[in-house]
């Protein structure tokens, strides 16, 4: 492959990592994200600056033996198994959170040690014949452990896969779950590049694939910026009505509605205990929430202020009056549980789709808040009479 078809398979990739890179310096806090992004993308540039020069030097023959061969050959492999630990420790600093960051600290002891020792064999490969050697017209031609920067490399992102997998058989949360399926799939992506580099010399797809990868962890960034809520984690009002007019447009017959639920004295909580413990309560909220739902595909949003919406399948009332009783034991649960200065309670309304006219979905959230404020009001009135 010429040098210049490597620049036009190469010119994307490379723009890519620049954009990434610049957004990455621009706007993400000092983190250890930020850093191994970072690290990925300098990795990818050098992964492709190398096959350039190495593809050439073979195009004008100036690639033959002695210390230019197997320094070029030796830095390939080296980038290739150094991208493939990063992307490791990315995935694993990401999805190891919480009780599993001891396992983390393993996986990152493990990975440590096998590239050390292929560090070492790399390195040696002057000497050494196994990965390269000189061929007998004075160029580069494979040693009998031509594969093990294949090997090691395919084994460290296979890590990253294995750490989805079995974190997504154990995740409760669907938001979760959905990152560990995606870090697989990209995970696979990348090793496919990987074993296509390394079996078939003329197929340099190792460092597009990681751009590839990073593009669309960058996008999913940037859309999850624009519809999440930054204090909850849950989606926000603009997806929310999103989701309401898509859920709106479906075929007649689908049975679904939405529940409005409203945090009782956030006010009080506010004035008295202060905005802090008021943005706790409101994150508490919303784990309760995730909690309550689980696996289950239910959409759930903060609202605005201390009021969130979850959008379900209730084929009738019992059924929307039902998933309020499962949030109010988990309610319940926190609250026996917890030991803080509040307690959190919720007023819930529930509106179903086949109670309002389909020409205005925004006549469900009418319908949902006004039952959510009777609710509320009811509460006032039993605590007025006690």
């Amino acid at each position: 492959m010429d040098t210049l078809t490597h620049l036009s398979i190469d010119l994307f990739p490379a723009v890519v990592l620049g954009i990434i890179w610049l957004d990455n310096e621009k706007k993400m806090t000092r983190t250890a994200d930020k850093w191994l992004l970072a690290i990925l993308a300098l990795l990818s540039f050098g992964q492709m600056s190398v096959n350039m020069i190495i593809s050439g030097l073979t195009d004008t023959e100036l690639l033959t033996g002695g210390p230019v061969m197997w320094i070029l050959v030796v830095l390939q492999a080296l980038i290739i198994a150094a991208v493939s630990q990063t992307w490791l420790l990315f995935v694993c600093n990401r999805l190891f959170t919480g009780g599993y960051r001891r396992v983390r600290k393993i996986v990152f002891q493990i990975s440590a040690g096998v590239c050390a020792v292929f560090f070492v064999l790399t390195v040696t490969t002057p000497w050494t014949g196994l990965i390269c050697r000189e061929s007998g017209t004075g160029g580069c031609e494979r040693g009998p452990a031509w594969w093990l920067p294949w090997l090691v490399s395919v084994t460290l992102i296979a890590g990253s896969m294995a750490v989805a997998v079995y974190l997504r058989r154990r995740e409760v949360l669907r938001d979760h779950r959905a990152e560990e399926n995606q870090f697989f799939w990209l995970g696979l992506g990348i090793a496919v590049g990987i074993t296509a580099e390394s079996w078939w010399q003329s197929w340099w797809f190792a460092a597009p694939s990681v751009s590839l990868a990073m593009l669309w962890l960058y996008l999913n960034r940037q859309n999850h910026q624009i519809t999440t809520d930054g204090l909850t984690g849950l989606s926000n009002r603009r997806k929310f009505d999103q989701e309401l007019h898509r859920r709106a447009e479906q075929p007649a017959g689908k049975h679904w509605g939405m529940l409005m639920i409203d945090i009782d004295e956030f006010k009080w909580i506010n004035d008295n205990l202060g905005h802090v413990v008021g943005d706790e309560a409101l994150k508490e909220t919303a784990g309760i929430l995730r909690r309550t739902f689980g696996r289950e595909r239910a959409f759930l949003a903060r609202y605005g202020g201390d009021e969130f919406v979850v959008i379900d399948n209730f084929r009738n009332g019992r059924e929307a009056e039902g998933v309020k009783k499962r949030i109010e034991r988990e309610l319940a649960r926190f609250n026996g549980e917890t030991k803080r200065e509040y307690r959190i309670s919720l007023s819930i309304g529930y509106a179903l789709w086949s109670e309002v006219a389909r020409e205005r979905p925004e006549q469900l959230v009418d319908l949902a808040d006004e039952r959510m404020y009777e609710e509320k009001q009811k509460k006032k009135a039993a605590a007025e009479r006690s």
